[in-house]
Parts: C-alpha cells; sequence; structure tokens
C-alpha cells in the first residue's frame, strides 16, 4: 500500500486534506475538513504521522507493506513495530502478520503548548472536559465518526448542541468532517479495530494549533479488554509535535455520571445514542441510551435531563443485547448503586438483563466448540448444542463471575485448545453436569432433591 503525499486545500470555512492510497487492487482516498485555517508552516512529521494512524492497520489487514511517501515522525515510526505486535496479539484472526512501514524520517518539532479534548457530548468526553477545563484551548468535535454525514438534520441539531455548550464552558469547539469510514470499514472494524487510530489521525492534522490532544476513555482500570482506543495504543499514536493522552480510566461509568450531572451544561447536553432512532438526539430506546437513562435515575437525577425520556422502560431494559463484555461491568455498577439506594425494582431487572447477556455471549463463545467434539461419544455429537448450553448453564449457575472473566475469555480466544483441556481433564465433571442440568429442567419440581438432615446408617446385624 501506497500511501501518496496529502494534498492541503484551504476553504471558505477552514481547511481540508486528501489522502489517497495506492493498493495491487485500486485506489482509496480519505479526506478530512476541519474549520480551522492552516499557516504557512507546518510540524514536519504531521501529514505523515497521520497517514501512518489512517493507514497501519488496513495495511495489515491486507497483508501490504506501507509505504508513506511524506516524512513521518522518528518516534511514530520506531513504535510501529509495537502497535502491529499489540494488535496482532489482540486479534490473531484478523491480524495475522506484522509488515514492513517505509517512509522518510520527518525533521523533529516541538509541540505546541495548547490542549484539546476529543468531545461529542457523551458521558466519557464530559467527564474529561469537565475535568480539565481550565487547562483546555480547544475542544474537538467528529462528524463521520459514530454520526454517519448523509443524517444531515442530526448533524446540525448535534452540531448546534455542541456549540452551546462549548461556549457555555467557553471553550472554542473545533469541528472535523471526514469520511474515513467509507474507507475504514471494508477493512477493519470501528469500535474493536479503528476508532483509536481515527482519532489519533484527526488530531495530528490540528497539531499545528494542539500539541497535546486527550482522548477520553471509554474503559476503567479494573475492567482494560482490547479495544481500538485503549491506553496501550492510543498514545503510541502520537509523534514528535503531539501528545496524547488517554484519560478517565479511574472512573467508572456510573461515577462519571455522578459527576457530570452537577454541571448544568452536561445535564442540558448530554448525548450518548449513536443509533439515533428516528433521527433523535438521543433516541431513549436503543441499548446505551437505556444504560444511561437507568444511571440517570439510579442517581435521582433523571428529571434534570431533558435529552431523555423522564421515564425508564423497565422491560425495554431487561431486553437489550450487548455488543461488547465491556457493558456488562457497567450494568454490574449500576444495579449495585440500585441495590444501594434501595431501588429494587430497578435492581432486578438490571440482574435479569445481566444474566440474559451473560448467557447470550458465552453461548455466542461457545458455539465454535461444536466442530471439537469428533472425539466425545456419539450421543454426545448429536446433542452437541443442548450439551455446549447445558455446561453453560451450570458453569454460570455455580460461579457467574469466573463464568465470565475465565472461561468466556479463554474460549473466545482458543476454543480448541480450551474444549480440548476440559475434555482431557474434565469430561466427567462436563457430562455429570449435563446430565445434572438436564434433569433439573425434565424432573417436576417435587421430585427435584431437597436438602435434609444427615441420618446416622442403622447399625447392620452381626
Amino acid at each position: 500500500m501506497t500511501v501518496l503525499p496529502p494534498q492541503i486545500s484551504a476553504l471558505p470555512e477552514g481547511s481540508e486534506v486528501l489522502f489517497i492510497a495506492r493498493t495491487p487492487t485500486g485506489e482509496s482516498r480519505v479526506r478530512i475538513t476541519h474549520s480551522l485555517s492552516y499557516p504557512d508552516t507546518l510540524p514536519a512529521g504531521m501529514l505523515g504521522d497521520a497517514a501512518v494512524a489512517l493507514f497501519l492497520l488496513p495495511a495489515m489487514r491486507l497483508g501490504l507493506s506501507l509505504d508513506i511517501q511524506s516524512p513521518v515522525s522518528a518516534g511514530v515510526k520506531a513504535r510501529c513495530g509495537v502497535l502491529q505486535e499489540i494488535f496482532c496479539n489482540w486479534y490473531p484472526e484478523v491480524f495475522t502478520q506484522t509488515v514492513q512501514v517505509t517512509s522518510p524520517v520527518a525533521e523533529v518539532t516541538l509541540p505546541v503548548a495548547a490542549r484539546g479534548c476529543f468531545f461529542s457530548g457523551g458521558v466519557d468526553s464530559f467527564f474529561s472536559v469537565l475535568k480539565d477545563r481550565a487547562s483546555l484551548e480547544r475542544l474537538i468535535f467528529v462528524h463521520g465518526f459514530d454520526l454517519p454525514l448523509g443524517q444531515q438534520t442530526l448533524r446540525k441539531e448535534v452540531s448546534t448542541s455542541l456549540i452551546a455548550a462549548a461556549e457555555a464552558l467557553k471553550i472554542p469547539l473545533v469541528e472535523v468532517v471526514t469520511d474515513v469510514r467509507d474507507f475504514s470499514d471494508e477493512h477493519v472494524h470501528w469500535g474493536s479495530h479503528f476508532c483509536g487510530a481515527a482519532l489519533a489521525s484527526v488530531a495530528h492534522l490540528l497539531s499545528p494549533w494542539i500539541g497535546e490532544v486527550i482522548i477520553p476513555a471509554t474503559m476503567t482500570y479494573a475492567h482494560l479488554e482490547p479495544f481500538g482506543t485503549h491506553p496501550y495504543t492510543d498514545e503510541r499514536w502520537a509523534g514528535d509535535a503531539l501528545k496524547i493522552i488517554h484519560d478517565g480510566l479511574e472512573s467508572s461509568r456510573i461515577d462519571k455520571i455522578s459527576r457530570i450531572t452537577f454541571d448544568p451544561v452536561a445535564r442540558e447536553h448530554l448525548r450518548v445514542c449513536w443509533e439515533n432512532r428516528d433521527g433523535r438526539y438521543n433516541c431513549g430506546c436503543c441499548e446505551k441510551c437505556l444504560r444511561t437513562i437507568a444511571n440517570l435515575r439510579v442517581l435521582r437525577v433523571l428529571d434534570q435531563c431533558p435529552g431523555f425520556p423522564s421515564q425508564l422502560d423497565l422491560r425495554a431494559l431487561e431486553a437489550i443485547e450487548v455488543a461488547h463484555p465491556l457493558v456488562l461491568p457497567m450494568l454490574e455498577e449500576t444495579r449495585g448503586k440500585a441495590l444501594a439506594v434501595g431501588d429494587e425494582e430497578l435492581a432486578a431487572a438490571l440482574r435479569r438483563c445481566c444474566l440474559r447477556n451473560e448467557a447470550r455471549l458465552l453461548a455466542r463463545a461457545l458455539t465454535p466448540l461444536r466442530g471439537y467434539l469428533s472425539e466425545a461419544p456419539a450421543w454426545i455429537q448429536k446433542t452437541a448444542p443442548r450439551f455446549r448450553d447445558a455446561i453453560l448453564k451450570e458453569c454460570w449457575l455455580q460461579d457467574p463471575e469466573w463464568t465470565r472473566q475465565e472461561m468466556g475469555r479463554h474460549f473466545s480466544a482458543t476454543p480448541e485448545a480450551a474444549f480440548e483441556l476440559l475434555w482431557e481433564h474434565d469430561r466427567f465433571w462436563l457430562i455429570r453436569r449435563m446430565i445434572a442440568a438436564r434433569l433439573g429442567r425434565l424432573l417436576p419440581r417435587w421430585l427435584r432433591p431437597r436438602a435434609v438432615n444427615p441420618v446416622e446408617p442403622k447399625a447392620e446385624p452381626r
């Protein structure tokens, strides 16, 4: 993959940078525009560093060496190997090999002193902005990341709200527009792989004005899992003229909401929805909206947040399907808070939601095991799906925390090795668990064994 020197064009209200990447099968273009006008002197590695962030992961996915024809900061070039090793270890089924990266080396450019923060109006970004408000000189919002470019009406509504929030916070907002997802979605997954690299590419293009950029954290130190934006990777995308900070790992989502809802700007403009059903700012019925409404309810501030429905549909909350295991700890934290404040109705709904999704996610992870039952008895092969579900149910009932954290992780990573290990060492335990689960479902309740006081056996006649 060859990335040509990007073309910079002045626009009536800002600037546009066009990246062109050529591969053996064709040519791809990525446009990034923003509301600032470039000065005459640019950081030496700005364009090359942005190109690395944009094209390294797609090149890995395609198995193509990457030739960047613009100068790249020495630090970025040196860290390409580590970044590739991280993603190859995290997602070996997607990134099967590292690739060679070639480019000229840029002269060292010192970063400017200004700080900025990516800002979508969400919980994570409001938390970081309010925490570092005194030191921030710019906020950055990107159209085309979670907000599709084709949704013009919604984009205008979101833009108006975020501009009003930025004005209330007294921090200028830089608006960026990009079609990068038209390119990236063909090769890599946005959330799992690419979102952090895309943020870094935008940050590099703003380095003439912002020398340090904050990327608000999605996770916490307690629940670090492979993801597109991550403390291991975000800060490694930085160059000589740009420092990247991954911020907010110390606080859980409900703690963040608790802190930001003290601020009237956050209560007024909070935006968490990315599905935007029916074109609404916060649709109020998607998984993320429902989780947020549950948090606002348990914190007793739902009536103070006009961007959300005033009531929580508990049945809809129970029925949500989470897309990533990282969401389960967030639901558990909300459930714990609900129990602490005496909202048993909400706690019960969250418990049912968590159990359903634990079962669903583990069943999905265990599904590949059907292909590794060749050494099992024929009757197990015949009932493989029920066998798998029985194992899942019994493990889950006996120790859900262990099942989620250990069994789920190992099965999803290496199903062959996991099942072979279990079958070699614990086949009788697995069979007993299956039989117990089947009997538990088939026998009437009154026939199930009940705990009784032990009785001394009668002495046998001599």
